[in-house]
């Protein structure tokens, strides 16, 4: 594989202690009243944003101890606009009517 820019991940945002006691305690109450109920866990959003060029390539290989891991992941789009003009179109929402 050729060798790509690397890439730094910054203003990373993870949950509070808080947070995770709370899920922790809600996971533990689940078990002690039905330890063979299958419980759904919460998700935990751990935020971080990727700097580097356009041409940049970036994978990530997580540790085997974080289980199934949902990565999203999205690119921003910008773009100049003059002096009283309109914008491209940012969103378009659909009210899923035909």
């Amino acid at each position: 594989m050729a060798s790509c820019p690397e890439l730094k991940l910054v203003n990373w945002s993870w949950p509070t202690t808080d947070k995770l006691s709370e899920l922790i305690r809600e996971q533990l109450a689940m078990v002690m009243v039905n330890a063979s109920t299958h419980t759904q866990e919460e998700q935990i959003e751990v935020d971080a944003e990727a700097v580097g060029s356009v041409d940049a390539e970036l994978k990530l290989k997580l540790p085997g101890e974080m289980g199934h891991v949902l990565v999203v992941w999205y690119y921003p789009k910008q773009a100049w606009v003059e002096a009283g003009e309109w914008t491209p179109v940012m969103m378009r929402q659909t009210n899923g009517a035909n």
